[in-house]
């Protein structure tokens, strides 16, 4: 469950060490975040929190996740910097 307002401010900071504070959407019945957004921000640990509440086998993610950067040449073809 999501805190009360309307900011979801990281628990866990990016790869750069900040914690971003994401914009929260109210809809009729619940809020929720685009958790794209906290994906495009690189942050694995806080996107690996939202989806599981915890850090489960957050190195071996982080592995995969790099790992997939360096199939993907991301560092080359990402458009977000």
């Amino acid at each position: 469950m999501l805190s009360p307002g309307t900011i979801l401010k990281a628990r866990y900071p990016n790869p750069d060490g900040i914690k971003i504070n994401y914009q929260k959407k109210k809809l009729p019945t619940h809020t929720t975040i685009d958790i794209n957004l906290v994906a495009d921000d690189d942050n694995t640990r806080q996107v690996t929190f939202l989806v599981n509440g915890g850090q489960y086998a957050i190195e071996e993610r982080i592995s995969y996740v790099n790992k997939l950067k360096e199939i993907f040449d991301y560092e080359k073809n990402h458009k977000n910097k």
